[in-house]
């Protein structure tokens, strides 16, 4: 009896384990099972550091799954780039059964696109896939809850297009 006590005021205190995560995907792809090479091209300003490396690993087994295959960039018929960030925090408050209580709430976000390679310029670049994972919480740090936010964004790749779903994802 205690422990299902315990269990329902830890639920209705919003102090659970676990994120709710939005997930919202655009996207062009062909339902395709041919095999799709691609190209990680790096961001304006973004370093190619372990993290970075570690996401990209990431990424990469996901897009496996699906048929995509790393190549170089001349070869890769799709370039991919991606960026992450977590902003300064905001006070919030959590309204418990017994007490409330405030917090810093983080909000974290994941972006990938997909561009057909062959434009001219980057002005020209068409976008053939974008898809964001954002999520708030009280972890400071990005690294914590990117993993998981990866194997979301590719749960049913590429997805629905022009949707918005939620998911409930661990830290």
């Amino acid at each position: 009896m205690r422990i299902a006590l315990l269990v329902l005021t830890v639920t209705l205190s919003g102090c659970g384990p676990g994120i709710n995560a939005s997930i919202t995907v655009y996207h062009t792809l062909p339902d395709s099972s041919a095999l799709t090479r691609y190209a990680f091209v790096p961001m304006q300003d973004q370093d190619e550091n372990s993290e970075n490396t570690g996401y990209k690993n990431a990424i990469r087994r996901e897009l496996m799954r699906y048929r995509y295959m790393e190549s170089d960039v001349p070869n890769a018929s799709l370039l991919l780039s991606f960026s992450y960030g977590i902003n300064e925090g905001r006070e919030a408050e959590s309204r418990g059964v017994f007490l409330n209580s405030s917090y810093t709430e983080y909000r974290r976000g994941l972006w990938m696109f997909m561009f057909k390679k062959g434009a001219a310029t980057e002005d020209e670049a068409k976008v053939v896939y974008e898809g964001s994972v954002m999520c708030a919480g009280t972890l400071t740090q990005v690294s914590t809850i990117l993993p998981e936010m990866i194997r979301v964004l590719f749960r049913d790749f590429p997805g629905e297009s022009g949707t918005t779903r939620r998911e409930f994802i661990g830290p």
